[in-house]
């Protein structure tokens, strides 16, 4: 993975006694996304997981953060925090695509089997506070409680799932333009497009070719 455009550094908050947690801090100004041109090499179409750890500045109400609301009628609705084959303002297949929406958290999986999507409704997060967002998927099933194989959780509390068909579509073969073969990218907080960017503090970011949890 590399960036696109630039981030900020964040200034420090206090994760224990004697360590300081840094960020990166996106906002409209610099324009920065993290990019990979092969998605292929962070997980697979047919399971994988991204774990996200952000700070926002505004707030988040059950899963409607707080400068989308009304949003409905706007030509971009969105504000992207990752995606997989991201165009302008959406994706094509093969491709998954979590962001902030109008109607809440969207986690969409869009694959040779069809579009499957969740919506977290629950989600409620005070502005400039760190919070963890998890998205897994696996065709085989995520959950050993659940029959779930597409899941959403923030701050571990499973908030958002369902059972999907998915495919095993190649995220890192396309096509083929001579002899250069093109994948799927990944775009986190933005996309190429500069249009559907999310502003904020990314702390962390972890991604996963396979995903297992226990529920309740």
């Amino acid at each position: 993975m590399g960036y696109i455009g630039y981030f900020d550094k964040s200034e420090p908050t206090i994760f224990s006694k004697h360590i300081e947690k840094h960020g990166l801090v996106r906002n409209n100004a610099n324009k920065g996304m993290v990019f990979c041109q092969n998605a292929g090499k962070l997980f697979y179409m047919k399971a994988g997981g991204v774990s996200l750890t952000l700070s926002l500045p505004y707030n988040i109400t059950n899963g409607i953060y707080e400068p989308l609301m009304g949003n409905v009628n706007c030509v971009v609705k969105d504000m992207l925090m990752w995606g997989v084959n991201v165009g302008e303002l959406y994706i094509t297949p093969p491709g998954l695509y979590a962001a902030f929406t109008p109607y809440g958290i969207e986690f969409t999986l869009w694959s040779s089997k069809g579009r499957f999507s969740i919506i977290d409704t629950i989600t409620t997060i005070a502005k400039n506070t760190d919070f963890t967002i998890d998205f897994a998927w696996n065709k085989h099933g995520v959950l050993t409680s659940f029959d779930a194989n597409m899941v959403l959780f923030c701050n571990n509390v499973l908030t958002a799932w369902e059972k999907c068909l998915i495919g095993n579509d190649n995220l890192s073969y396309l096509y083929k333009i001579g002899d250069k073969i093109k994948g799927a990218n990944f775009c986190l907080m933005g996309n190429l497009f500069k249009k559907i960017g999310l502003e904020g503090t990314v702390r962390r970011i972890e991604t996963y070719t396979t995903f297992s949890a226990g529920g309740n």
